[in-house]
């Protein structure tokens, strides 16, 4: 199952582009619009521990390219 984010400008607002990122196969499968801090395989925050927002849910990707697998634990922007 693959996943796009989005990351948040300074106005704390979603926008620009959507990465892509392969969800590890124990991994729950997330919602559109589930606001999560994504892990790397070995547990260990990407990205500074930002939380980003889930645009997409896919089962696979429609242009095949080289994604890193990640885990997420469940954040919201109150934190």
């Amino acid at each position: 199952m693959f996943i796009g984010i989005q990351f948040k400008n300074k106005n704390k607002e979603f926008t620009g582009k959507v990465y892509d990122f392969e969800l590890h196969k124990e991994e729950d499968i997330p919602k559109e619009g589930d606001i999560v801090r994504l892990m790397d395989e070995d547990y260990d925050f990407m990205f500074y521990g930002t939380r980003v927002k889930i645009v997409e849910v896919k089962p696979e990707l429609t242009m095949p390219a080289e994604v890193s697998t990640v885990r997420y634990v469940e954040a919201s922007m109150d934190e």
